[in-house]
């Protein structure tokens, strides 16, 4: 999907978008800062389970903060490689 760096802990900011990544699609910048994902929050370990076991194209909500604004994006999960 795309590439997170840990700038405070549990704080992720996106880096870059994989090249297979919808992300952008979806809405998302570089510079957002992912704040939880299906109303699990950022460094809670059951979402590595989430987004490499799940299958390729299972919807997850990830709220998002770009500047003052919060706000939900639906992404879906891609086949990692």
């Amino acid at each position: 999907m795309f590439n997170l760096k840990e700038v405070q802990q549990k704080r992720y900011v996106v880096e870059e978008f994989r090249a297979n990544s919808q992300a952008p699609l979806a809405g998302i910048k570089v510079g957002d800062t992912v704040l939880e994902a299906d109303g699990m929050q950022i460094g809670d370990p059951r979402l590595t389970k989430l987004f490499f076991e799940s299958p390729a194209g299972t919807k997850v909500t990830l709220f998002i903060r770009r500047g003052d604004e919060r706000f939900p994006v639906e992404v879906a999960t891609v086949e990692s490689r």
